[in-house]
């Protein structure tokens, strides 16, 4: 059951303009920060009663699900197709994260209270940062906004082996624990049916695995040029047998070295694993984008247990609302590792 509503702002007026758009999409993946969302607009120069509906670039949206915010974002780019017929593109106030730099010294800060500095001198509005406690000392000179919060997550990580999403919602800043993410779905066919939980209504699927990105070593080095030094390593023998021994350089800071054993072994049981992808259709929930932990009890299709989502499409037409996932089970074993 879905009610959707599209609003446009600019110049201080707003307006309702679901009545002239259709096809709403939103979508995003766990590795780049921001969501898109995209719609069609009908200005039809030949029509008095659809003359004039064009948009503005830099025009925000706000995109209502049954009365409920779901997403805001800001115009970006417009195409035309044909006479009539305007294809729009929104995205979130990640945006600005990604564009807008900055320049902090931090000493002696948590990876918190780092992140929060950052956040007011950039002017970001923050609804909920994790408790990070690893100390940052570091200088960010012109970095992006969201690579130095994201070199401050993963320092965070790397100490602790702690996963983290960092995203916007609406216009405020989380950064959470990816295991607080695990959350259970459901869709409303009518007002007088009961809600289901998506994940045991499946359409389509499909899965596929790969090993051609496989690394079976993993060797860390100091950051110093002059006398540069292997301070770790973390190797899986068996996987080595199997595929020959793919390595991978990563360097840390002299800060890091301490850590430098567990930063390897982290990085080694990321990419010492066969990738397998597994895309699915489910019905619509406004709560699923990418970070997002889902549960399936599905053994005819493989589906069962945790499984983070990768990345997520939804399409709202009509009073419609479908989502397709990209998902990855959270256990090593069932990602296949080796």
């Amino acid at each position: 059951m879905n009610n959707f509503k599209l609003t446009y702002s600019y110049n201080g007026t707003t307006k309702d303009i679901t009545g002239i758009t259709s096809n709403y999409t939103r979508g995003d993946q766990i590795d780049q920060l921001g969501e898109e969302f995209s719609f069609d607009l009908i200005d039809n120069p030949l029509d008095i009663n659809y003359q004039g509906n064009r948009l503005e670039l830099g025009g925000k949206i706000c995109f209502e699900n049954n009365g409920k915010p779901v997403y805001t974002g800001i115009i970006e780019d417009e195409s035309r197709e044909g006479l009539s017929k305007y294809k729009y593109k929104a995205y979130d106030y990640a945006w600005f994260l990604n564009k807008n730099q900055v320049f902090v010294q931090l000493v002696d800060c948590t990876a918190s209270d780092a992140i929060r500095k950052i956040c007011d001198q950039k002017g970001v509005q923050i609804g909920e940062i994790a408790e990070m406690n690893t100390v940052i000392n570091k200088v960010y000179n012109g970095d992006e906004v969201s690579k130095a919060l994201k070199d401050i997550i993963t320092q965070e990580a790397d100490a602790t082996g702690v996963e983290y999403r960092m995203e916007v919602r609406i216009d405020k800043l989380y950064i959470m624990k990816r295991d607080d993410l695990k959350i259970t779905a459901t869709y409303q066919l009518a007002p007088n049916e009961p809600p289901f939980d998506i994940t045991n209504v499946i359409g389509d699927y499909s899965a596929d695995s790969s090993v051609k990105d496989i690394v079976t070593r993993v060797v860390i080095t100091s950051g110093k040029e002059k006398d540069a030094a292997i301070v770790a390593i973390a190797e899986n023998t068996n996987a080595a047998k199997a595929y020959g021994e793919i390595v991978h350089y990563e360097t840390v800071t002299d800060k890091e070295m301490g850590d430098a054993q567990k930063i390897a072994n982290k990085k080694l049981k990321e990419l010492c694993r066969k990738k397998i992808s597994k895309r699915l259709k489910l019905f619509g929930s406004d709560e699923i984008r990418s970070g997002r932990v889902l549960t399936f009890n599905n053994e005819e299709l493989g589906l069962v247990g945790d499984f983070l989502v990768l990345s997520a499409n939804h399409t709202y037409d009509n009073i419609n609302h479908f989502m397709t996932l990209e998902i990855q089970s959270t256990k090593n074993n069932e990602k296949g590792a080796v």
